[in-house]
């Protein structure tokens, strides 16, 4: 979280509307994802009961570095609770019988490529 962070922040406000390798979305469009995954990962990771839109893009405004950090600092915290690791809770997007344990998502969102799809 910190590697990306400091991504998202050295990014200036003439490099959002640039693509990506991803065609669907431009660099601004990044950090909000990234942001609203987080809120929803941390919120899942708190045992609330989540639902496909806690984990929708967030408007980042003109500072998207400064939301992202707040996300990730808040999806960081969620996840060093005790008990976190061994907690299993649903993820709306897999369907609503399908539950993951924490520490598998603790792994997998250390991948570079991992949780991404369409805006």
């Amino acid at each position: 979280m910190d590697i990306v962070t400091g991504v998202v922040e050295q990014a200036g406000p003439g490099q959002f509307a640039r693509p990506t390798p991803c065609a669907a979305w431009n660099l601004g469009q990044l950090p909000a994802h990234m942001t609203g995954r987080n809120h929803g990962f941390a919120a899942a990771a708190r045992g609330r009961v989540t639902s496909v839109a806690d984990f929708a893009p967030r408007p980042v405004g003109g500072a998207p570095g400064a939301a992202f950090a707040a996300s990730a600092r808040e999806v960081v915290a969620a996840f060093a609770e005790p008990g976190v690791p061994e907690r299993r809770f649903a993820l709306p997007e897999l369907g609503p019988d399908v539950t993951v344990r924490a520490r598998l998502l603790s792994l997998l969102g250390r991948s570079p490529g991992w949780p991404h799809g369409a805006p």
